[in-house]
């Protein structure tokens, strides 16, 4: 009979030879217990390891899916064994069954239940908010041919979906049924009672507002439809009326308005379920749900919104008091001039946005003169599915040129920004772009403006090609950073990046209050580095060219961990980037 441990370290000697990632391993009653090298520490159940065993025994070799079922797990499983292999990949030994699971290192920092965000559920904590004056440098937009052809532009416009809810398609060929052939790019055609294509044009007795001339409050298509099109595509064939400008309100932003300024409101919205429709002689279409849906961690997932197709009130007497305050307080809100981003859709252009967070209006238009849109809906599990598809592999980092390497870059924020940066209290985006900011702030130049923003570029190595991590012996983010980036850039900006590492262990060594500006994390990291530097890594640091640079760099460093702090997006650095990639 087997014998549970109540507590067993099982880390060896020779760990630290063999382990990128994990300090020790332990077991505590019925958890296997990780510390992780960078001073984070995961607790993982028996039973959710044993579930999760990658071996073939346990999921089928050629698409991954479970051969086994929970109640195949006996209910007192426990782990007798666990420790690192020659590989270094963890194996563990689980009783009462003698089973055996492999893990690699990577797979379980990746999967670790705490310290990792739970599944992309759409919700509004994973994505990018907007207002009007974060596009004062232009709306996110894509060349359409670029798309077709280059699965970096096909990415870059799928993020810009995925995070910012939105993206202009440019010189999408001015075609009858084009918006078809767009969908067939991102995914798959929803045909609804108006067809595969709608048109958006005057017509005589229409059966919706939207084809009339007349201005469009903010709002979501089909709230009367379940489910709802989670994806709407609006191509301009013909443009040449006075008015008719397109706007977008990032609803996910609106809604947190609402919270920030009414709590009561807010759950009163979420909370109650109302009901739409939309009849015609051919459909009698009908929902009900809630203008704003929440998840199970109370965070926004939809937006359904259409003054024009809500159906009949009718509310208990006793909350429909609170209803219309909270509506009124809504619709004040998605109207905010400050909210609105407004432009002129051009023969050609192709507004892409998703319909369950991006509400769409339109300003009234002349009748002399032709506007004419096409429209089609498609969905956002085929999107995202293409989405993870290219992320996954093929053209994550395929053929960056100079040309494009803004444009990676920028798909890299959008995609990765929101991961933990290394137990700071801030992401790596917000880490990045507060070190700009500072960077900026302190009246530093166009280079160390740069060069601060990407600083830490090399942590995300999946996105860099081959060819610049085969430069280096050891790929320490820095490194694996400096270059990639040296092929675009002048070294003004790569050597402080290549350097920045080694800035704070000069620093630690020869400035005695700069150890006190880190952080816990960051002197976790000093350790694992090497430590301050020695007399000779001293005199051998200062010769180099950029010394004051990298001292800068490393100083702003330290300042861009406040989780608080407001910063600027990173289209706002994108002009200047571009102008220092060499051609």
């Amino acid at each position: 009979m087997y014998t549970k441990p109540k507590y067993r370290e099982v880390s060896g000697g020779a760990m630290s030879q063999k382990s990128e990632l994990i300090k020790t391993l332990s077991i505590v009653d019925d958890e296997l217990v990780i510390d992780w090298q960078d001073g984070r520490q995961s607790r993982l159940y028996s039973h959710w390891l044993r579930d999760h065993c990658q071996m073939p025994t346990s999921r089928n070799a050629d698409n991954g899916q479970r051969l086994l079922s929970v109640i195949n797990i006996p209910e007192d499983t426990f782990i007798e064994q666990a420790q690192l292999d020659e590989t270094g990949n963890v194996c563990v030994r689980f009783q009462p069954k003698n089973h055996l699971s492999v893990f690699t290192q990577h797979w379980l920092r990746e999967n670790c239940y705490n310290l990792n965000e739970q599944f992309d559920d759409r919700s509004a904590a994973h994505k990018q908010l907007w207002q009007a004056d974060s596009w004062m440098e232009g709306l996110p937009r894509i060349n359409y041919e670029h798309m077709c052809q280059n699965n970096q532009s096909k990415l870059n416009a799928l993020r810009f979906v995925r995070d910012l809810g939105f993206c202009i398609l440019e010189n999408v060929p001015r075609v009858q049924g084009q918006v078809l052939d767009v969908i067939g790019e991102i995914g798959y055609t929803r045909e609804t009672n108006y067809g595969s294509i709608f048109e958006v044009r005057t017509e005589v007795n229409p059966n919706n507002l939207a084809y009339t001339n007349m201005g469009l409050g903010s709002h979501t298509d089909n709230p009367y439809r379940d489910p709802v099109p989670t994806v709407q595509l609006l191509h301009c064939l013909e443009s040449s009326t006075e008015g008719g400008d397109s706007v977008l309100v990032d609803g996910f932003k609106a809604a947190s308005i609402l919270r920030e300024e009414s709590q009561d409101d807010f759950d009163t919205l979420t909370s109650t379920w109302i009901n739409y429709r939309f009849s015609d002689g051919d459909a009698d279409l009908r929902s009900r749900v809630a203008m704003i849906e929440l998840n199970d961690k109370n965070e926004v997932v939809k937006v359904r919104y259409n003054n024009r197709s809500i159906d009949t009130i009718k509310l208990p007497a006793d909350k429909i008091r609170a209803f219309y305050k909270a509506y009124r307080h809504w619709g004040e809100i998605i109207e905010r001039v400050d909210l609105k981003a407004t432009f002129k859709l051009s023969p050609g252009d192709l507004m892409l946005f998703d319909n369950t967070r991006v509400m769409h209006a339109r300003t009234a238009f002349s009748k002399r003169g032709k506007r004419h849109l096409q429209g089609a809906y498609t969905d956002l599990d085929g999107l995202y599915s293409i989405l993870n598809v290219l992320e996954r592999g093929g053209g994550r980092v395929a053929e960056v040129t100079a040309e494009n390497i803004v444009d990676h870059i920028e798909g890299v924020f959008n995609r990765r920004g929101a991961e933990s940066y290394l137990g700071e209290q801030v992401t790596m985006a917000q880490h990045m772009l507060q070190v700009a900011q500072c960077a900026e702030k302190a009246g530093a130049d166009d280079a160390q403006i740069v060069a601060a923003l990407l600083h830490d570029i090399g942590h995300y190595k999946n996105e860099i090609p081959e060819s610049a991590l085969a430069k280096g012996k050891d790929n320490y983010h820095e490194e694996a950073g400096a270059n990639f980036l040296e092929d675009y850039f002048p070294r003004a900006v790569v050597e402080p990046v290549r350097q920045h590492v080694a800035a704070k262990r000069y620093l630690c060594a020869v400035r005695g209050d700069y150890f006190k500006r880190l952080s816990p994390a960051s002197v976790h990291t000093l350790n694992l580095q090497g430590g301050p530097m020695s007399a000779e890594e001293v005199a051998e640091f200062e010769k180099n060219d950029y010394l004051d640079q990298c001292v800068a760099l490393r100083y702003w460093d330290e300042e861009g961990k406040d989780p608080s702090r407001e910063h600027p997006p990173f289209c706002y650095y994108r002009p200047l980037i571009e102008s220092l990639v060499e051609r």
